[in-house]
């Protein structure tokens, strides 16, 4: 299983996805690019392959380090038909907007297929479209909780017990999509000078912060660490493998972050991409993204939250702002990046 911390895979050939500069114009049987951080993302392109009838070809990576990719390949926005991907998937809310104020998505408005599904879903110019959220939780090592007789926190104020010292795993915000999402869940629950204060405690319980989102979950699971905070992309995976883990959301409620869907502006396969679009907005689709602990565009079951979980509310439209990003992330490298790992 390719994790998000892991290092970049390509799956299909390099010269399909770009890799060695500009390509030609598609060709029928060239296929469809796809760059992708979100879990499900294999079992997507199968999906997409075999309802369309299409080839694809994708680049699997981590949240952060797909945002990196675009922006290196339109050069901070100022080439934005340089992305080397016909589909973007599990684009945050943040980098939408900022991909629209860089002219960087090609607009597929009313999609047939996502009729019926909530506005806040639909980018109103339709550029994008939000398959669903994904969020982060505790993860705890079942064994060395009950070797220390530790129970799980049920608050993020436990996280600041001295007990905890050294024993706790979060992902970085330099690398990780994840991460990003964890520190705006404080800032916004607690307010932006009170937030930094928080993680500043929280810091010091941190042995220290994983490349990518997922990789604290996995370290939990291996007994290379008491507890962790994690996607919650990692959770279905772990308890269908049975793995020694317990999972848990804060009585405060839990981030949520939009994993949007946009063709970029120089895609070579528009009309492949705006049928992927149109197919990942039918019920079959979003059942089977729910399958992996995603909430759903749709209101469809999902294994992981048999109820809708509480969420802190989050100001996209402050933190979608590439200089406030910037900042927050600069911020959180100022103070904490020295114990960040780069593998």
């Amino acid at each position: 299983m390719v994790r998000r911390y892991g290092r970049v895979r390509l799956l299909g050939a390099m010269v399909a996805l770009g890799l060695l500069g500009a390509a030609a114009p598609a060709r029928a049987a060239d296929p469809v690019r796809v760059y992708n951080c979100m879990e499900a993302s294999e079992a997507m392109n199968q999906r997409w392959e075999e309802k369309l009838g299409i080839k694809t070809a994708l680049l699997r990576m981590s949240c952060g380090e797909m945002w990196a990719r675009i922006q290196a390949e339109t050069k901070e926005g100022t080439n934005p038909g340089g992305i080397q991907a016909d589909l973007v998937v599990s684009v945050l809310p943040d980098q939408v907007l900022i991909g629209k104020s860089q002219g960087m998505w090609l607009p597929h408005p009313n999609s047939p297929s996502w009729q019926g599904i909530g506005k806040d879903y639909i980018d109103p110019d339709g550029q994008a479209y939000n398959l669903g959220t994904f969020s982060w939780l505790f993860y705890g090592n079942e064994q060395r909780l009950k070797e220390k007789s530790y129970a799980m926190p049920k608050s993020v104020k436990d996280l600041l017990d001295p007990k905890w010292k050294g024993e706790i795993l979060m992902p970085s915000p330099i690398t990780s999509g994840t991460a990003y999402l964890i520190v705006l869940s404080f800032l916004s629950l607690y307010g932006e000078a009170d937030g930094w204060k928080f993680l500043e405690a929280l810091d010091q319980n941190v042995a220290y912060y994983t490349r990518g989102g997922g990789g604290p979950a996995q370290l939990v699971a291996r007994g290379e660490a008491i507890l962790g905070v994690a996607t919650d992309e990692d959770a279905l995976p772990l308890l269908k493998k049975q793995a020694p883990v317990q999972i848990g959301a804060p009585v405060e409620g839990i981030g949520a972050i939009g994993q949007w869907i946009a063709i970029p502006k120089g895609s070579k396969a528009p009309d492949a991409a705006k049928k992927m679009i149109d197919l990942a907005g039918t019920p079959e689709f979003q059942e089977f993204l729910a399958s992996y602990g995603n909430l759903a565009a749709r209101e469809v079951k999902s294994p992981l939250y048999p109820t809708r979980p509480k969420l802190i509310p989050i100001d996209w439209k402050l933190y979608g702002q590439k200089e406030v990003r910037a900042k927050v992330i600069g911020t959180w490298r100022d103070k904490f990046g020295h114990k960040a790992r780069t593998q």
